[in-house]
């Protein structure tokens, strides 16, 4: 009876551990764990099941611009020809293996990518960071961008947070 009650505790615990865990997602160059660039949608659909996916219109430069919504990761896969061409991330769990993300700061980026570029486009300001092909989008408000001359990295407060990531 002992064993029995030792055996279903066991049982118990590891059930719990396996549904209890959640996935660990790491931003890297070229993708987010195995969703990365150049893959097909329906290599996409098969890895995460397209019931988890949703078709969006992302309507960038006013044209059709088509995308594949992950709920979980909230990570959004812009298409082209059928494959993944950008992958924007906006979920603050997600990070680099050195820690960058949602809500890093300038100063976290300068220190760890002291050569990062400022670039601007689709009416945001983006930290590219070369090493890694992705751009951070900063939080900036109209005013201080308008405040400012954004043409180098020094011209921003440090304190300035990432909003979103974009991998190229």
């Amino acid at each position: 009876m002992k064993v029995k009650i030792i055996f279903l505790f066991i049982n118990v615990l590891c059930i719990s551990a396996l549904f209890g865990q959640e996935t660990e997602y790491v931003l890297q160059k070229g993708g987010v764990n195995n969703v990365t660039i150049g893959m097909s949608v329906n290599d996409l659909y098969s890895i995460v099941g397209k019931e988890n996916t949703q078709l969006k219109d992302l309507y960038l430069e006013g044209l059709f611009s088509p995308a594949i919504e992950l709920v979980q990761p909230l990570i959004i896969c812009e298409i082209e020809c059928q494959n993944i061409w950008r992958i924007r991330v906006y979920d603050k769990s997600i990070r680099t293996g050195n820690g960058l993300g949602i809500g890093s700061t300038i100063r976290e980026l300068r220190e760890k990518y002291p050569s990062s570029e400022i670039l601007e486009g689709e009416g945001e300001v983006f930290i590219y960071i070369e090493e890694l092909k992705m751009s951070f989008a900063l939080a900036l408000n109209e005013t201080m961008a308008e405040e400012r001359e954004i043409e180098r990295l020094d011209n921003i407060p440090e304190t300035v947070k990432v909003s979103w990531i974009l991998v190229l």
